[in-house]
């Protein structure tokens, strides 16, 4: 996959939560995406995301077990998702990726993520592509 370098402007809370994506050190929360098991951490997704705060607030039994499975994203859409909410950047490798991520970012209210044009190429809500006229 090719790194772009998009992302949006650091904070302070990006740097501190950054050596914590993909770790499994003090992770209670594991993703489960095409077999393939992500470790995650609640304190982080709840504070960067609505849906996680929504979810892990809900009382449902699969995030009380710890294994969240995701079946509607393909495994590197999703941990490209989650590196998002950890370090406020994402890797692409082409439109149809980009694609899939924005719907991803929709889905799982990720407004910040979903709103990025220089990520989908977007100029405005008619979706007029910048890269490819």
């Amino acid at each position: 996959m090719l790194d772009f370098g998009i992302s949006a402007p650091k904070s302070a809370e990006d740097e501190r939560l950054s050596h914590l994506f993909m770790s499994e050190s003090e992770s209670d929360v594991t993703f489960k995406v095409e077999e393939k098991m992500i470790p995650a951490h609640k304190s982080v997704l709840t504070e960067k995301s609505r849906y996680f705060e929504g979810l892990f607030k809900s009382g449902m039994t699969e995030p009380k077990q710890g294994v969240i499975e995701i079946k509607d994203s393909e495994y590197e859409i999703f941990k490209e998702y989650l590196r998002f909410i950890y370090q406020g950047a994402v890797n692409i490798d082409n439109e149809d990726f980009a694609m899939k991520l924005h719907t991803l970012a929709d889905k799982y209210l990720q407004e910040e993520l979903r709103e990025m044009p220089q990520l989908f190429g977007w100029e405005s809500e008619n979706k007029k592509c910048l890269h490819n006229p």
